[in-house]
């Protein structure tokens, strides 16, 4: 297995099931492949306080409480950003097969393909803040972390 990273866009929206829309930035993706075929295709990106808080209220991305586990490095700051890596839902993993020939085209599936924008087709894996030196935050029972 490998796996190739790249940053997509400075910035993009993304769609809740209902409500505002949330704004993210600095999105990058990375596939993992077996062979030429993906197997698994991840975003990273960055919220601001303001959209964690109504992420972590309206539990998007799969963050309901009970899948989170402990938080590591000290708490997060309500008012600092907050860094997502997503992992897409398996169902939209043939889209990026058949409709990518590499990472770039697979990234610009992200800025296109309605159901890519989609927050309910993304499970948040990990949750995390820079604080100083140290980066705080939590995995999820989806990041395979958890026991």
């Amino acid at each position: 297995m490998s796996t190739t990273n790249i940053r997509i866009a400075p910035s993009l929206t993304l769609h809740p099931p209902e409500g505002a829309t949330l704004p993210v930035t600095g999105v990058g993706a990375g596939i993992t492949y077996a062979g030429d075929v993906p197997t698994e295709y991840r975003i990273t990106f960055t919220v601001s306080a303001d959209t964690w808080a109504e992420i972590d209220q309206r539990a998007l991305f799969g963050l309901d409480p009970t899948v989170r586990g402990p938080t590591f490095g000290g708490s997060l700051d309500p008012a600092a950003d907050v860094r997502i890596e997503a992992r897409l839902n398996e169902r939209l993993l043939p889209t990026v097969q058949s409709d990518s020939a590499d990472i770039f085209e697979a990234g610009a599936l992200l800025l296109t393909h309605d159901e890519m924008v989609q927050t309910a087709n993304w499970t948040a894996l990990f949750v995390t803040q820079q604080l100083g030196r140290i980066r705080a935050g939590f995995a999820t029972q989806a990041s395979g972390l958890l026991k």
